[in-house]
């Protein structure tokens, strides 16, 4: 009866943190769902957003024909509905989205443990009410699609990927590109050395002996 009795309770209290964890990543998805849109109005901010814009859609050339901080898709970030700019930037940022609700939910099913994702969730949505922007959403993406592929997974394509994304973002807005690109080569970096290291150690393990 006392084993019973443990089970159900070991039952109710699983069944608890998978609630948790479940209401943390919808609301943290929520809250960073991508919704922030821009319009044609006077304005600093508002004259550059419609720049880029533009140029993108009248296939001016960046570096050549526009010099500006953002790259040839910085519409992508902050679109105007011109042309086609607004449904390609919904498209990307909706894609990115569920890139990252997809890894949140597949290191939560691998590592089984609610409370990183619950503290993830927590600093994510905190960052997001202090007015984090989306270029840094897009970096904390790279970096953990690289440490999940890095530490979980070890699938190449993920690595892959981890690479390839912050490469896209340098295209949208090159200083956060090389954000990223320094990020997930750190990370990589780490891992190789580390890996260095254990290889050392289990070849001289035999000398040792």
């Amino acid at each position: 009866m006392r084993i019973l009795t443990n089970l159900t309770q070991d039952a109710g209290r699983r069944t608890l943190w998978i609630a948790v964890a479940v209401i943390a990543l919808a609301y943290a998805l929520l809250v960073g769902f991508p919704a922030e849109r821009f319009t044609i109005e006077p304005g600093l901010d508002a004259s550059w957003t419609y720049g880029i814009n533009l140029a993108a859609n009248q296939g001016l050339v960046f570096g050549r024909d526009v010099v500006f901080s953002y790259g040839p898709f910085g519409y992508l970030r902050s679109p105007i509905n011109i042309g086609d700019n607004l449904s390609k930037a919904i498209v990307f940022q909706l894609s990115l989205h569920a890139v990252l609700a997809v890894l949140l939910i597949s290191i939560l099913v691998k590592t089984r443990r609610v409370a990183p994702l619950v503290v993830w969730a927590f600093g994510f949505s905190t960052a997001l009410v202090v007015g984090l922007q989306y270029e840094y959403q897009m970096i904390g993406v790279a970096a953990l699609l690289a440490c999940a592929s890095i530490h979980l997974f070890e699938k190449r394509w993920m690595l892959f990927s981890s690479g390839a994304l912050p490469a896209f973002i340098f295209f949208i807005r090159p200083g956060a590109g090389v954000l990223a690109l320094s990020i997930v080569a750190g990370l990589e970096t780490s891992e190789a050395r580390r890996g260095y290291r254990t290889w050392v150690i289990r070849l001289n393990a035999p000398c040792n002996r």
